[in-house]
């Protein structure tokens, strides 16, 4: 089974678009790999396509794995222009971004890991204090289940 990792790509972050988000980061994967590439080429071409900003800080490098997600995150979330979104181009990159959000004091919704996060100040960036929350999208598109 071949996967088109750039069209996933470009429908995770039309799907943020869709949601309000206008600052969208990307975690990367291995972009010495197809997937890798292609991912990254698929969220290059939807950011130009919707008209937003690229900003070269919302690229971090990562390998697929949750450690690498982790670290890519905490680097986002210290720039002084946060992105209100996160596209990872693995859940398991995915996952490592919920532990840094988590870690920053950030609050993660119950739900299931997914490629696509979204980040939203409680208050508006003007009064912010603390870190933006983080809410997560079920890979599949439907609802995660309870628990």
């Amino acid at each position: 089974m071949i996967s088109d990792n750039v069209a996933g790509a470009k429908l995770a972050v039309n799907h943020l678009h869709e949601i309000g988000r206008r600052k969208i980061a990307a975690i990367t994967g291995m972009t010495y790999t197809r997937p890798g590439r292609d991912r990254l080429t698929g969220y290059r071409d939807q950011i130009e396509e919707l008209g937003l900003s690229q900003n070269s800080d919302y690229i971090q490098g990562g390998d697929f794995y949750e450690p690498s997600g982790f670290t890519a995150m905490e680097a986002l979330l210290a720039l002084d222009d946060r992105p209100d979104a996160v596209f990872c181009a693995s859940d398991m990159m995915a996952v490592g971004a919920i532990g840094a959000a988590k870690a920053a004091g950030v609050k993660v919704p119950r739900t299931s890991p997914s490629s696509a996060l979204t980040m939203r100040p409680s208050r508006p960036p003007s009064t912010r204090r603390s870190p933006p929350s983080v809410r997560t999208r079920s890979g599949s598109g439907a609802p995660p289940a309870s628990r």
